[in-house]
Order: structure tokens, then C-alpha cells, then sequence
């Protein structure tokens, strides 16, 4: 391609020659009368046609330079898409190295680690069988036995009473519950000595542990009490007396007087109430049959003006369309009137 493309720019500029130097030979030949102008105007050709020349050849370099500039901007880029094209060649060599590496120490890991599974599970298996397996039966055993024991724990635990396991530390290794507990060291197993004031103390309901000066107050509070509830146990025996007075006062209750009243008042109920609820119904019979006629007045009501709905209504003699009517003849009036106003002004 391009040696035809240099074959015709050779004819182009041999025939550009050939036109030229007929030109020249030509103008010679007009400036050949040897004359003192033809010979300046001979020179002058000479050196316009020498500018024209070198001014081509530098066209020619310039276009060239040109041309060069372009070619080496081309390479250039094309040289920095390889450089980037081998970098990536070069990157992708270096990752499919380390792939290959991490894949090389994948697979010593997975076979290290086949093995050391295999090592594990025959030591699991050894243990297994030399430990685990001789004690299957003492196991057995044990579990039989601690079989239902939570239950029965707890059976033996709802035996034992709380208040004995609020125990206090005493002088000596003993442990005394608190409810036991007194400031004359007083229990259910104490002396006989000490039995009246036990009595004393539980008929009061004064507790052990309290000292032996708060039980004046203790019974000072339950005298006053006493007056109290002797009043209330008097008032309540009154009411029994008084309520089984006057039940055997009382004569018995006439059944049959009891159903004729009861029989009386239904009759005069039904007297009073039958026309009524008769009424009633005949209302809702009839409203019932008409309500359309009072739908279509409804509606009429809230579709049409006024004067079209209640054209018979009157006010002061007046329909509401004789009304609207005086209105816009005071309204012309009282404009025509301020309209002469105006014009007398």
C-alpha cells in the first residue's frame, strides 16, 4: 500500500517538474531581450521562484515534522497500552503464582490435617474403649440409683418445717432455730419452772422473743381490745335475737295470693303496654311504605334551590322568588338614585 502510494506521488511531482520548469524556461524566454529591466526582472523571478522552492521545502518539513509528531504520539500510545498490557501479563503471572502457592499450602494443610483426624479419632476410639466402656455398667448403677432421688428429696423436704431452718449460732456447736428463740433461752423442751410463763406468753399470743417488758403493753393493748369486742359480740347476738323474733312473728306466705298478684300485674302490663307496642309497630309499618316518598323529598331538598322545593312557602305575604325579586328592583333603585346624586354633584 505504501509503495503505491509513493509510486503516484513520484509521477505526481515529476509531472509538477515538468509543468515547472516549462514555466521557468518560459519566463526565460520572455526576459531573454538582454535588457537592463529583463535582466532585474529575470534575477527577481529567479529568487521568488528560489522562496517559492525552499518555502515548499519547508512546508514539507513542517507537514513531515507534523507527520512524525503524530506517528511518534501513535507509538507512544501504543507502546504505553503493551507496557500496560505486559504489566497485567506480568500481575496475572505473579497471581496465578501465589494461587498456585496458597493452593500448594492448601493441600499440605487438608493432608495435615486428614492426618491428624485420623490420629484424633483413633485416639478417640482407644479412649473410648479403654476408659468409657469398663464403667458402662458402674454407670448404670449409679444412675439406677439416682434414679427419682430429686423427687424423693424433695418428699423428705416438704417434711422439715421452714421456720427450723432459720437456725442461729449459740454459745457451743449447736444451732438453735430462731422461732425457738428467747431472751430467757425459753422451748417447748424447757424446765417445769418455766411452763406458766410459756402458757402465759402463747394464751397471749406474745412472742418469745421479745422482752419481757413489752408484755405489760402487750396485755394493757388487748384490755382495751376486750370492751371492744365484748360490744360487737352483744351487738351481733342482739340482731340474731331480733332476726329470730321476728321470723317466729312471721306468719307463713300465702302461695296462691302471692300467684294472683303476680297474675294481676302481668294482665295490667299487657293492658297498658299491648296498645302501645301496637302503635308503635303501625308507625314503623307506614313509615316503612312511604319512606321513599320522604327519600325523594330529602333529596329534592339538598339537589334543588328553595324556591323550587317549598314554592308555597310565604313570608310576610311573600314566596322567596317575590322576595328575590323586590331585592333587585331596591337594588337598581338605590343605584339609579346615587347615579342622579352623582351627576347633580
Amino acid at each position: 500500500m505504501l509503495c503505491v502510494q509513493q509510486i503516484s506521488l513520484h509521477a505526481q511531482e515529476r509531472s509538477l517538474s515538468a509543468q515547472l520548469d516549462a514555466l521557468v524556461q518560459k519566463m526565460h524566454r520572455l526576459l531573454s531581450d538582454g535588457s537592463e529591466r529583463s535582466i532585474l526582472a529575470r534575477a527577481v523571478f529567479d529568487l521568488e521562484l528560489r522562496v517559492v522552492r525552499l518555502r515548499g521545502y519547508r512546508d514539507g518539513l513542517l507537514q513531515g515534522c507534523h507527520q512524525l509528531k503524530e506517528v511518534v504520539t501513535t507509538r507512544h500510545a501504543e507502546l504505553q497500552g503493551l507496557q500496560a498490557k505486559r504489566q497485567r501479563i506480568l500481575d496475572f503471572r505473579h497471581l496465578v503464582k501465589e494461587k498456585q502457592e496458597n493452593i500448594r499450602v492448601l493441600i499440605k494443610g487438608t493432608s495435615f490435617i486428614k492426618s491428624q483426624l485420623r490420629k484424633d479419632q483413633a485416639e478417640i476410639q482407644d479412649f473410648i474403649k479403654k476408659k468409657l466402656l469398663p464403667q458402662a455398667q458402674q454407670l448404670e448403677l449409679e444412675t439406677q440409683q439416682l434414679r427419682d432421688h430429686v423427687d424423693r428429696t424433695v418428699q423428705q423436704f416438704g417434711a422439715v418445717a421452714l421456720p427450723c431452718l432459720l437456725r442461729r449460732e449459740l454459745s457451743g456447736p449447736r444451732c438453735v432455730p430462731a422461732h425457738e428463740l428467747s431472751i430467757h433461752r425459753l422451748s417447748r423442751t424447757a424446765p417445769a419452772e418455766y411452763r406458766a410463763f410459756l402458757n402465759v406468753c402463747n394464751g397471749a399470743a406474745f412472742p418469745l422473743y421479745k422482752a419481757p417488758e413489752e408484755l405489760l403493753p402487750h396485755m394493757a393493748e388487748l384490755k382495751k381490745m376486750l370492751p371492744f369486742l365484748r360490744a360487737r359480740l352483744a351487738s351481733k347476738q342482739r340482731a340474731l335475737g331480733n332476726l329470730q323474733h321476728q321470723l317466729e312473728k312471721a306468719p307463713e306466705p300465702d302461695v296462691p295470693a302471692l300467684v294472683c298478684r303476680v297474675q294481676a300485674h302481668d294482665r295490667e302490663q299487657a293492658r297498658e303496654l299491648l296498645p302501645r307496642i301496637q302503635q308503635v309497630t303501625e308507625q314503623c309499618r307506614w313509615r316503612m311504605e312511604h319512606w321513599q316518598e320522604v327519600q325523594a323529598v330529602i333529596d329534592a331538598w339538598w339537589e334543588q334551590p328553595g324556591q323550587f322545593v317549598l314554592p308555597g312557602e310565604r313570608r310576610l305575604g311573600f314566596t322567596l322568588q317575590q322576595w328575590l325579586e323586590r331585592w333587585t328592583l331596591a337594588t337598581r333603585a338605590l343605584q339609579q338614585q346615587q347615579q342622579q346624586q352623582h351627576s347633580w354633584a
